[in-house]
């Protein structure tokens, strides 16, 4: 939710949130923004090894 609040403060760009508030939430942006950069370079990783061995990934969770 932050890097979500952060984007729309952003975009306001009133001058209503101090630069220090702002300046923590892009902070917190970019982080969440490079964790999900690595764990898609593990995910897609862990996908070509399994090819690799003939295993069929399966999805995991509810299904519609």
């Amino acid at each position: 939710m932050i890097p979500l609040l952060y984007r729309q403060l952003r975009a306001a760009s009133s001058g209503a949130v101090p630069g220090a508030i702002l300046d923590r939430l892009r902070d917190h942006f970019y982080q969440v923004a490079a964790q999900n950069l690595f764990l898609t370079r593990e995910l897609l990783g862990l996908l070509k090894l399994l090819e690799t061995h003939g295993i069929p990934p399966s999805r995991l969770g509810a299904l519609p």
